[in-house]
Formats: C-alpha cells, structure tokens, sequence
C-alpha cells in the first residue's frame, strides 16, 4: 500500500510537472510568434511600402487568406495555453448591449478619426498620394457586396489579435506588459497601413490605440470587433462619397 501511495505521489507530481513545463513551452512559443510578427512589420513593411495587387479580386483574396492565418493562429496558440474564447471576452451575456455600444463606438472612432484627425495630419503634414490607392478599389457601389464582408473578417481578425496579445502580454508580464503591448500593437497597427500613406497610418495607429480602450473598457471581444466592423464599413461606404471628388 505504501509503495502504491508513493507511486501516486510521483504520479501526481509528474503531472503537474509537464503541465507547468507545457505551459512555458506554450508561453515561449506565444511570445516568438508575437515578437517574430512585429519584428516582420518593422523590418519588412516599415522599410519597403507594399505595393497593392493589380485587381479587386486579388486584393480581396490576399486580405481574405491573410487573416483567416491570423484566425487560425490565434485559436492554435490559444489552445495551446489551454485557454479559451471565453477568455478573451466572447461573453453571451448582454449580447444585445455589447453590440450596440460597439455600433456607437464604431461611428464615434470612425468620425473621430476621418473628420478630425485625418485632416488635421493634412494640415500639418501635406504628402503626396500614395502610388497605390485602395479607395480606387472601393469606388464602384457593384462591389460594396464583396467589399463589406471582407472588412468585416478583417476586423474581426484584427480585433481578435490585438485581444490575444494584450491578455497574453498582461497575463505574462501584468499591468506594465498591458500597457507596453497597447503602444506596441497600435504602432505596428498604424505601420501596416503604410501603404495608404503615412498621414493615414498615423490615424489608423491611433485608431488601434483607441480600439484597445473601447476592448478595456467592458474586456468585451464583440464590442471591439463589431467597433472595428462599423469603421471598416463606415470608410469604404465613405469611399463611395468621395468618387466624385
């Protein structure tokens, strides 16, 4: 009997053992595979402009494929940690609220940033149009129906890494990781966007800095993708407005 208990004993321990050593394997790898994405925008994109593909069915399908990555490695790297959605703030509960203050704040970002800030970047630093113009893209009201749902995987893509990486910096590093990956996420947020020119980066940097705030705010994951979703839509609507300019 006491050899038995023993052997549990040593059973037990070496569970919690691999469970603990799972779990740092799960971390070291999280942790690469944020700093090996950064590390790409700030070596690649910052430095070299991409140049935008020659069609609407290219472009669409490379933003399509991109994101559904992100998606797909965000749910490998969460199971990994042995965490869930849940845990990122895809909450059930007062589904109906979430989603309107996400509307809400999706218009409010979306006039803040393109009324207010945009201009003013204009104002002080006037630069030239960006060889590739995405707008062009969105012009023609017979595409809205391709465009829409894009934009709206694409928020949720981006949303759902940007939740990822700020729980995951604060549940490594605590409050000062949370803070450090706010600025660092909103900075290369705004650095892929480059290619819209830099005035319009320098926006949509700060509009991810202000999408990190409207996710703090409730830690709601549908109040912050539905945001995002209402800004995307909201500028290639917007798009259509400015087709005759």
């Amino acid at each position: 009997m006491g050899r038995f208990l023993k052997h549990l004993k040593n059973t037990k321990a070496s569970v919690i053992i691999l469970k603990l050593m799972n779990k740092r394997a799960a971390f070291i790898i999280s942790l690469a595979a944020v700093l090996a994405y950064w590390g790409y925008v700030i070596a690649v994109t910052a430095r070299t402009v991409p140049e935008l593909p020659a069609t609407l069915t290219e472009i669409l399908l490379s933003i399509v494929k991109i994101k559904l990555i992100v998606i797909a490695a965000v749910i490998i790297l969460l199971k990994l940690e042995g965490d869930k959605f849940d845990q990122l703030g895809f909450r059930k509960n007062g589904l109906l609220k979430q989603v309107m203050f996400g509307i809400g704040f999706g218009f409010a970002t979306w006039i803040l940033i393109n009324i207010v800030i945009n201009p003013l970047l204009a104002s002080v630093n006037p630069s030239p149009k960006p060889a590739s113009d995405i707008l062009a893209f969105m012009r023609d009201p017979g595409n809205l129906i391709w465009w829409i749902p894009v934009v709206t995987l694409a928020a949720f893509a981006e949303e759902l890494q940007r939740i990822f990486v700020l729980t995951r910096f604060e549940k490594w590093f605590g409050k000062y990781g949370l803070y450090t990956a706010i600025l660092i996420t909103s900075v290369i947020f705004g650095i892929g966007h480059l290619y819209q020119g830099t005035n319009l980066a320098i926006g949509t940097g700060i509009g991810g800095f202000l999408n990190a705030l409207v996710f703090l705010r409730k830690r709601s994951a549908w109040e912050v993708i539905i945001c995002h979703a209402v800004f995307n839509i909201l500028s290639v609507v917007g798009a259509l407005f400015f087709r005759a300019k």
